[in-house]
């Protein structure tokens, strides 16, 4: 695969830092943003943004890269499109969301590689459940697992896609049976999270807790814990969460 003509798509800027590291002639866009919350509007309108890692891009620089997005799928001299995501529930979204927007062209090879995997190395079991898990010694056994995908997969794909991000407030969550996204009320999900919360742990480390104990992606988990809060079910406390009911 020509390099010149490949660009490499995915949603973790420490991904972005490793494949970088791995090799300095890659051409990478992260998008870093929300992507399993919200219609398309919303998304675009970046109304359901957390700080998904610490070197999270202002919004600014957020809107820059969805236009850098639409300047590569509109690129004549790009002929490969490699998206890196996982079976966390915004990377599989943001998946989604790069074939939507590849909707219209016929010109690209289209090539996916899922991150989440059980890797062996130096008889070392390592469970990845998310892309930005990914170090630079896995990028070759992860790399071995490209799929390049046909036109009746995209289009699958991109029917996925219509059929989960047209309603307001909509919270999606991958589901490994299904191997889909499955589409969930904040209510719905509030027992979960309620009875997850450790009140001897601070805010982000209960994110971190809902993220990994309920495999939410860490965007969800934020933004529950926030619904718990505004609904008087918890208080947040010098960063520690109180619960109320």
């Amino acid at each position: 695969m020509n390099q010149k003509e490949t660009i490499n798509i995915c949603f973790s800027q420490s991904l972005e830092g490793v494949l970088k590291d791995f090799n300095r002639e890659l051409k990478i866009l992260s998008i870093p943003i929300s992507f399993d919350i919200g219609n398309l509007q919303e998304i675009e309108n970046l109304e359901f943004q957390v700080c998904l890692d610490p070197y999270v891009e202002n919004e600014i620089n957020i809107r820059s890269i969805l236009d850098k997005l639409e300047y590569l799928v509109a690129s004549t001299t790009l002929k490969n499109f490699v998206i890196w995501y996982s079976e966390d529930s915004n990377e599989y979204c943001g998946m989604l969301y790069v074939l939507y927007k590849l909707r219209k062209t016929n010109n690209k090879n289209i090539y996916l590689i899922n991150g989440s995997d059980v890797l062996y190395l130096n008889n070392l079991i390592i469970d990845i459940k998310r892309t930005s898990e990914i170090t630079k010694e896995f990028i070759p056994l992860t790399m071995k697992k490209i799929k390049r995908i046909n036109n009746i997969e995209k289009q699958n794909y991109i029917a996925e896609f219509k059929q989960n991000f047209n309603k307001k407030g909509t919270i999606r969550l991958y589901n490994s049976n299904y191997r889909r996204i499955l589409n969930f009320s904040y209510s719905e999900l509030v027992p979960d999270v309620y009875f997850a919360l450790e009140t001897k742990y601070n805010l982000e480390e209960n994110i971190l807790l809902i993220r990994d104990k309920l495999s939410y992606s860490y965007n969800i988990a934020a933004h529950m814990i926030e619904f718990l809060e505004k609904n008087n079910m918890i208080e947040i406390r010098e960063g520690m969460i109180v619960k109320i009911i």
